[in-house]
């Protein structure tokens, strides 16, 4: 799979109820990827989600 969306909200848009999403990324601030896909998430209406994060703090966290 190799798709690019416009925004993290048309990314998630379509994210059905029960799904499982795991989402990675690096550093602790909201505008990372994994903080940036949580907040278009909040906004989903799907029920019963499962979510799996990974973040990688910095070096001196």
């Amino acid at each position: 799979m190799n798709e690019v969306s416009a925004s993290a909200a048309a990314a998630v848009a379509d994210i059905p109820d029960g799904a499982s999403l795991a989402v990675g990324g690096f550093g602790l601030s909201g505008k990372t990827a994994p903080g940036v896909t949580a907040e278009a998430i909040t906004a989903v209406t799907a029920a019963k989600l499962h979510t799996a994060t990974r973040v990688t703090p910095p070096a001196d966290h």
